[in-house]
Parts: C-alpha cells; sequence; structure tokens
C-alpha cells in the first residue's frame, strides 16, 4: 500500500516537472521560470521518498513480487524525464561536443570550443571539426567554461561518442545510453543485494531516488555511467575473480575520478596474503594510469580544464569554505597573502582524506559488508570536504546506500534540491543571501545527525564496555 502511494506521488510530481521544465527552455529570466515551483516540487517528492525509506520501506521489502512494480515505475518516470527539458543544467552540451569529435576520431582534450568560433584560429584545426562546428553553432554557443579543455575521463567520452553515433547531437539519444547504463546497474545491485542477503527491495532506494532521476534523466548528468563497472567489480571480488574486479574499478576510474578511492578498501580486505595484495595494488594502480592517461597528460597544458577544477573551482560548498576561511586566517597571521589559501585548503583536503582513509583500514576489513560500509564512509568524507557539492555528486554514495540505508545521508535526498535556489537569488541580486544562508541548510541537519549518531554510538560502547565489565 505505502510503495503505491509512493510510486503514485513520485509520478505525478515528475509530470508537473516534466511540465514545469519547458519554462525553463523558453526563458532566460529565471524569475519567470518558476524555480521556487520546481524547488517545492523537487523536495516534496525527495520528502516522500525520504518518509518511505525510513518508516514504511521494512513493511514491503520481503514481497518479492514488488521489485517488478518498483522497476516498472521506476523505467516509466524515467522515460518520461527522457523527453523534458533540461532544467537549469547545460554541461550535456559539452558531453555532445566532445561525443561528435571523438567519433570523428579526433581527440577531445586537444581542443577548446571556443577555437572553433574564431575564424583565425581555425587554421589550427581539422577541417572535417571546422565543418562540424559551422552546422552546429547551437551546440558551440551554449557549451559552459569554453576555453578550457575537456574534463571528462575516458570512458566518459567513450560514452558520449556512443551517444553521437546512435543520433548525433541528440540529448534524447545520450538520455538513452544513460538510461542503459542505468538498467545494467538495477540488475547488478540487485544481484549484489542477495550475494549480501540483504532483501532485495532495498533496491527501491537506488531506482525511485529523486535526485537520481532527475540528474540523470532530466539535467542529463553522466554520474551514473561509473555505477555498473563499480557493482560488477563488488560482485567479481566476492566471488575472489579479482583481475576482473580491478579492471572493472578501473573503467569506472575511466568514468569518473572517485573510485580510485575503493582500491585501498578493497586491497586492505586481501591482507591476509600480504602477495596478493601487493599484486592487485600494482595491477589496478597501473590500468588506472593507462586508463587515464590521456585526461592525466592533459593537466599539463594550456587551458587544461582538469587543472582549473583542481586548482580553484568552488561551489555550493559547506566544509571546504570553512577550512578556506581557517586557511586564510592562518596565512595572514603567518605573514602570508591569504591568497594562497585556496591552494593550501586543497592540499589539506587531499591530506584529511588520504588520511582517513589510512586510518579507517587500519584495521583489517573483516566481512563484505564492511567493505562496503568503509568504502561508504570514505565517499562521505570526499561528497562534504569537496569545494564543489553539487546534488548529483551526492549520487556517487547511492548505491551504497541502497545496500547500508544510513538514514541521515538519505536525508541529503530531501536537502539537495535547496541547491536550485541559487539561480534565484542570483537573478534577483541575493546571491549572498544564498551563499551565507541557505547553503547551511543543505549540510548542518545532516551533519549534526551525524554527530549526534556517533555521539550516541561512543556513549553505547562506553555502557555497554562498564556492564560488562561489573
Amino acid at each position: 500500500m505505502y510503495l503505491l502511494i509512493l510510486s503514485l506521488i513520485t509520478l505525478i510530481s515528475f509530470i508537473i516537472i516534466n511540465l514545469l521544465s519547458g519554462s525553463f527552455s523558453e526563458s532566460d529570466n529565471l524569475l519567470q521560470s518558476q524555480v521556487i515551483e520546481f524547488v517545492s516540487t523537487y523536495i516534496l517528492i525527495s520528502s516522500g521518498y525520504f518518509l518511505f525509506i525510513t518508516k514504511y520501506i521494512k513493511q514491503t521489502l520481503y514481497v518479492k513480487k514488488l521489485t517488478m512494480l518498483i522497476f516498472i515505475v521506476g523505467f516509466l518516470i524515467r522515460l518520461l524525464m527522457i523527453f523534458s527539458s533540461p532544467i537549469l543544467e547545460d554541461d550535456y552540451y559539452r558531453y555532445l561536443w566532445d561525443g561528435a569529435v571523438l567519433a570523428k576520431g579526433y581527440n577531445p582534450y586537444n581542443y577548446v570550443p571556443e577555437e572553433f568560433k574564431d575564424i583565425d584560429s581555425k587554421t589550427d584545426v581539422p577541417g572535417e571539426l571546422i565543418i562540424l562546428a559551422e552546422n552546429n553553432v547551437q551546440i558551440l554557443d551554449n557549451i559552459n567554461h569554453p576555453l578550457l579543455k575537456t574534463v571528462y575521463p575516458p570512458v566518459a567520452e567513450l560514452s558520449f561518442a556512443l551517444a553521437y553515433l546512435l543520433k548525433p547531437f541528440s540529448l534524447i539519444s545520450w538520455k538513452m545510453v544513460l538510461l542503459i547504463f542505468d538498467i545494467i546497474t538495477f540488475i547488478l545491485l540487485f544481484m549484489l543485494l542477495k550475494r549480501l542477503k540483504i532483501p532485495e527491495g532495498n533496491i527501491i532506494i537506488y531506482w525511485l531516488n529523486p535526485i537520481l532521476i532527475k540528474e540523470t534523466f532530466n539535467s542529463a548528468h553522466l554520474d551514473v555511467i561509473a555505477f555498473p563497472f563499480i557493482m560488477l567489480c563488488l560482485l567479481m571480488f566476492y566471488c575472489r575473480r579479482y583481475t576482473v574486479s580491478f579492471t572493472s574499478l578501473a573503467l569506472a576510474a575511466g568514468s569518473k575520478l572517485w573510485p580510485v578511492l575503493l582500491i585501498p578498501v578493497l586491497v586492505r580486505r586481501l591482507s591476509d596474503n600480504r602477495a596478493l595484495a601487493i599484486k592487485y595494488l600494482i595491477y589496478s594502480s597501473v590500468i588506472c594510469l593507462i586508463i587515464l592517461y590521456p585526461l592525466i597528460s592533459s593537466y599539463f597544458v594550456q587551458s587544461s580544464g582538469l587543472e582549473a577544477y583542481t586548482r580553484s573551482w568552488e561551489n555550493n560548498d559547506f566544509l571546504f569554505r570553512g577550512v578556506l576561511k581557517f586557511s586564510e586566517f592562518m596565512l595572514l597571521f603567518a605573514g602570508y597573502h591569504p591568497g594562497h589559501g585556496q591552494f593550501v585548503t586543497r592540499i589539506s583536503v587531499i591530506l584529511i582524506i588520504c588520511f582517513s582513509t589510512i586510518a579507517l583500514i587500519r584495521n583489517r576489513v573483516m566481512d563484505d559488508m564492511d567493505v562496503i560500509r568503509k568504502i561508504l564512509i570514505v565517499l562521505s568524507i570526499l561528497f562534504f570536504l569537496s569545494p564543489t557539492q553539487f546534488p548529483w555528486y551526492y549520487l556517487w554514495l547511492l548505491p551504497f546506500l541502497t545496500i547500508i540505508p544510513y538514514r541521515p545521508l538519505l536525508l541529503l535526498t530531501v536537502l539537495m534540491p535547496i541547491y536550485y535556489l541559487r539561480y534565484y537569488f542570483e537573478q534577483s541580486w541575493q546571491f549572498e543571501y544564498y551563499k551565507n544562508l541557505i547553503v547551511f541548510l543543505e549540510y548542518v541537519p545532516v551533519l549534526g545527525w551525524i554527530i549526534y549518531d556517533l555521539i550516541s554510538s561512543r556513549k553505547t560502547r562506553y555502557l555497554r564496555s562498564r556492564s560488562c565489565a561489573s
């Protein structure tokens, strides 16, 4: 009964978002584009989802026939959103252009979109790409950061090219590619749940997640491309087919860089056999470097998108901003210019993530569920300390939350849609209000809940130890 209610609310809400999406494609004035209505609807769907996951999911988990209903409902909503206009996002223009360049046989890391607009510089690029650009001016004109080379890893670039081969410069074609990857993820995640002896009904946490549906099938973000490789990695790891597992993990890193953080956790699980652990640490590192070489090599060239991203990009952050303010204060106190704060903060964040991961795996990973638990913790640290915390980055946690439904992190599903209010406040010249207040609403409740949980669990362990001692 509760599942049917959730399905109905989700379906109706996404129909409303589909209808609202047209106003965003027709108007450059976001104050007239129903931003408030969109965000309100987005939060409504997410709240219903969170309420179901935390309150009622246990009443439906054990009805196996509901798995097919979950799949059908999620599939229909995805089809609905495939034909919607992207709301407040334009990253897909770069995907479409990169896919075209690669499909034509050229290296997308060699060119910046802006040079195809400048007649004087067109002599430096292939004639076939000049013609391609002249015939698709609208795509080029809408690419964000057109003076930077692409920031996306090689496996992601191949997926862009696949979409181009299906139908050139088609957003629907790209969304269909995403749908294929998403369905494969559903199947592999379902198999992983069975392997870990977790109720299959947990798949609803992934399949009906509103952020996944909106950010993938409306906004067309690429993050789901990595998920099938990660799920296959874990399944093969648990089956002790380690070569396939780490190869799949490298392909996941070739889609988005963050899966490299899974390597130390998985290698630590093999530490009973030191030779085996060292072998696959070297193997996974080498194959990741090979797959990522085209992107890594682009870091050191002019107009590198990756270099710009790692050096200065910052958006919708909370903890990173706090560390940045502290770094600037300490630099000023030490007599250095606070302008070095970005560099110091980014190095500090990298060190925090590395040392946190080392501390986390210092004790041996005990079992299959402990692997998932530690991966979820590492990715949570990465997410909260990241200088860019977009709603679609939250999706990195989602497959693992399907296995371990940790409520404070699931609360982000309700709060991350607040991010889109930034566009309303930008248009109304009140961005500081957004930056200094609204962003806090996204993260403070979640971080507060996590801290409360940590204090409560420590207190519980202390009381148990006292009880046992007595």
